[in-house]
């Protein structure tokens, strides 16, 4: 199974993201209903893990927030387009260490790259931008999620399996 911990907005918030990349040109936009900030990356694991993970995951403790999204930017490559926070609040952060260092204790291997929090809405941009301020969206994370990602004919198809409040 390919795992991911992430924050999942609300569809009308899904919409408001997907609007700040309407400044661009090119590139596949995300569909609206896979808009999402990935927290903790597991890629393939044994299905017989997943009551340990979701059992690691009702024991975070970790104060609600409001994420101000307020900087467009394109990586290239690959070519992302996103949106991320100028100031990552310091909850986000924690969160993000928490669910890193629970899934490597159960013996899951995360994606350990530096986190950084984006929220990606277009792939294969042709060009390269530098970061841009754009207005703010806030965002009142209140949870988070643990997601199974598959790829069907329309790219990638998710399904939640399970939700934790902050």
């Amino acid at each position: 199974m390919r795992l991911f911990f992430a924050l999942w907005p609300d569809a009308p918030l899904q919409q408001s993201m997907l609007q700040a990349a309407q400044l661009l040109d090119g590139g596949r936009p995300a569909r609206a209903e896979t808009v999402h900030l990935t927290l903790a990356f597991m890629s393939e694991v044994s299905e017989a893990v997943l009551p340990a993970l979701q059992d690691m995951a009702s024991r975070i403790q970790c104060e609600a927030f409001v994420l101000q999204l307020d900087r467009l930017a394109i990586w290239s490559p690959p070519g992302v387009a996103h949106l991320s926070p100028s100031a990552p609040q310091a909850a986000l952060l924690q969160l993000a260490e928490a669910l890193q260092q629970g899934v490597q204790q159960l013996g899951v291997s995360v994606d350990r790259r530096p986190f950084q929090p984006h929220v990606t809405l277009r792939r294969r941009m042709p060009q390269r931008m530098a970061t841009q301020s754009v207005p703010a969206l806030s965002w009142e994370v209140r949870d988070f999620v643990l997601v199974q990602s598959r790829l069907d004919a329309q790219g990638p198809a998710y399904a939640e399996l399970g939700r934790w409040s902050l």
